[in-house]
């Protein structure tokens, strides 16, 4: 008989263990069965908790505690762009403005972005002509010939013309036609600027002449690249050209000036 009750009670205890094992199985860990801080990165082997490891869709939004994950729970650096699903809609208000580097956005270091209203500068040139007729005496009781070319009938004078070009331009070359078949006699073309503040106060920035005849061809073109102050200041100055013919005659004439330049437009 008690050979009987011993073995019914060991049945029942075997029953009894049968049964818990899938309550255990079957059961839940709340937050209140972990004690806060208790499990480390020492509690884990290196690696050992993969999404392998993790039935897939059984953790959801509701089983993670509101800031649970933050970013003190993150080794720095272990977020790569694998990490991040394909349409994950992570909301901008979940992003730290201030916690992107431009070099992790595209590789690209932040001096290479543009600033708000920039431009695309580009550098252009221009060409400024001035015919003879647009040239003035400094005497009106000089005796000469002003048409398409202009040379003295009588004696020698100065002319000059005004030179219009855009603010901050840059003066490249000056570029004089001319006719000199005269073996003593020359022409001269001179850029010149004159200062606001004291109009008696004339800087030459270029110069050009003959020295001798030139009459092979009849007409040349003389010209130069060396500017002194070649940036264009028209709030401090005003510039003009002034042609000198030495000598009345025919063969020493003067033709239209170029003056190239450059500048910069913006888009």
């Amino acid at each position: 008989m008690i050979r009987k009750i011993v073995l019914w009670s060991l049945a029942t205890v075997l029953l009894l263990l049968t049964m818990a094992v899938p309550v255990i199985a079957i059961g839940y860990l709340t937050g209140a069965d972990i004690l806060d801080g208790s499990i480390g990165a020492r509690d884990l082997k290196s690696g050992s908790v993969n999404s392998s490891k993790i039935r897939d869709y059984t953790v959801r939004k509701i089983d993670i505690a509101k800031d649970a994950v933050n970013s003190i729970k993150i080794q720095d650096g272990a977020i790569k762009n694998a990490d991040i699903a394909v349409g994950a809609s992570i909301s901008a208000s979940k992003i730290n403005k201030y916690g992107f580097d431009a070099d992790l956005l595209d590789g690209k270091h932040a001096s290479s972005f543009a600033l708000l209203g920039h431009s695309h500068d580009t550098t252009k040139t221009g060409y400024l002509s001035i015919p003879v007729t647009e040239l003035s005496p400094i005497d009106e009781s000089y005796a000469y010939y002003k048409r398409n070319v202009l040379y003295m009938n009588t004696g020698s004078a100065d002319f000059y013309g005004a030179v219009h070009l855009p603010q901050s331009a840059e003066i490249k070359k000056l570029t004089y036609s001319v006719a000199d078949n005269t073996d003593t006699a020359f022409t001269q073309a001179k850029l010149q600027r004159i200062s606001s503040a004291d109009p008696g106060s004339v800087t030459e920035l270029a110069s050009v002449s003959t020295s001798g005849a030139v009459s092979s061809p009849a007409w040349n073109q003389i010209s130069t690249t060396t500017i002194g102050s070649p940036i264009i200041d028209n709030n401090s100055f005003s510039y003009v050209i002034n042609v000198y013919l030495s000598g009345p005659t025919s063969s020493l004439a003067a033709g239209p000036i170029v003056i190239e330049y450059s500048y910069t437009t913006g888009d």
